[in-house]
């Protein structure tokens, strides 16, 4: 057996629990990974049995990488251009009658009805085949592309929502009308505040809830 072996065999003997005998390892300098694989090792030589493979979600899966970074990037188009065409109405309700700058940029509007058209529908499916992967088990809740990918999310709409709150704050100073920028700024955060509490009731959730 290797030093950190026979190391664990004495401590055992003298009746130690296997947490002080982790944190003996970690204060000797051993990762709690390393070390909780040595103490593995250690019962499966004393058994004579090598511990069984896990059956069920692998922790993380390429494709599940794949998916949670498409369902991110959709999730930017389509909201993204919601905020910009619901800016585009609210604009257009407090022109006083001037909808020049509106037909000026219908272009604009079609492109970002278009965007909207094609990447929310892909990102309802996508986030229903990861739905799916969930529940069949064929991944974890415990995934750590999962829980990167929610946390990034979270952290960009909440990012999003202080900085509309800035952008608002500064069309006001400008000269811009009161109302408009509030009616902005409240659309905004009904938006990206779905969006965040969605996404972190999804990284606080676990099987029974269900979540994405």
């Amino acid at each position: 057996m290797s030093t950190v072996q026979d190391f664990i065999a004495a401590a055992k003997a003298r009746a130690l629990s296997d947490e002080v005998i982790l944190g003996l390892l970690s204060a000797a300098g051993w990762s709690p990974r390393v070390a909780q694989r040595e103490i593995t090792q250690y019962y499966s030589s004393t058994i004579g049995l090598s511990v069984p493979g896990r059956e069920g979600p692998k922790e993380s899966d390429p494709l599940d990488g794949f998916l949670y970074c498409l369902a991110l990037v959709t999730l930017i188009a389509w909201v993204t251009s919601a905020i910009f065409l619901g800016n585009g109405l609210i604009d257009r309700a407090f022109s006083a009658g001037d909808n020049g700058g509106w037909r000026r940029d219908s272009d604009s509007v079609v492109w970002l009805l278009s965007n909207i058209l094609v990447n929310a529908p892909l990102y309802l499916w996508v986030m229903r085949t990861l739905e799916y992967r969930l529940r069949a088990g064929v991944t974890s809740y415990t995934s750590s592309v999962r829980l990167w990918v929610l946390s990034a999310t979270l952290l960009l709409s909440t990012g999003v929502v202080l900085g509309d709150i800035v952008v608002a704050l500064a069309e006001v100073l400008r000269g811009e009308p009161l109302m408009a920028s509030l009616y902005k700024y409240l659309y905004a955060g009904l938006v990206l505040g779905g969006v965040a509490l969605f996404y972190w009731r999804a990284l606080n959730a676990g099987p029974k809830e269900g979540a994405i």
